[in-house]
């Protein structure tokens, strides 16, 4: 037996990397020097997405435990976390109508800046969670558990 977690986290983990295509993918080029270090820690991150100002094409945004964006096509990028945003970033909307305004989607809820990600505000109303897995017992009344990202475990009875 292997220990899975040793094998996932104690591996070193190559940072990631942008490339751009001006002929519609028949040819690329990376954008940057290097890697892009501390966006992933892991391997495997389902929620490592990009995107591309509708505004402007060299302002990219990277999805990963922080969030990145770039303002010279991806030559180089700076974190957006602010101090009152969570980690793991799932979602990003671009507003198609005002540059600068995003909403962030995040193991902590959802975020909202309208200066390109220097303030956000933090909505907690109405508070909300991300469960990855639900299950019940056969008690009776039986109850309800789930697991919280990032929020431990939760139950509670059906009757509730």
């Amino acid at each position: 037996m292997e220990d899975a977690n040793a094998l996932l986290f104690d591996t070193p983990v190559v940072g990631a990397e942008v490339y751009h295509s001006t002929d519609l993918g028949k040819s690329w080029r990376k954008t940057h020097e290097g890697y892009l270090d501390d966006l992933f820690f892991s391997y495997g991150y389902y929620f490592g997405q990009i995107r591309v100002s509708p505004h402007n094409p060299d302002k990219l945004y990277l999805l990963g435990v922080p969030v990145l964006r770039s303002d010279d096509g991806g030559a180089t990028f700076q974190s957006i976390n602010g101090d009152n945003v969570h980690v793991d970033h799932h979602a990003l909307w671009l507003s198609p109508d005002r540059d600068a305004h995003l909403i962030l989607g995040n193991d902590g809820g959802v975020n909202i800046s309208y200066d390109d990600g220097e303030h956000w505000s933090k909505c907690n109303n109405p508070p909300v969670g991300q469960f990855y897995t639900v299950a019940v017992d056969l008690q009776k009344p039986y109850r309800i558990y789930g697991g919280l990202q990032d929020n431990g475990v939760w139950m509670g009875p059906s009757t509730y």
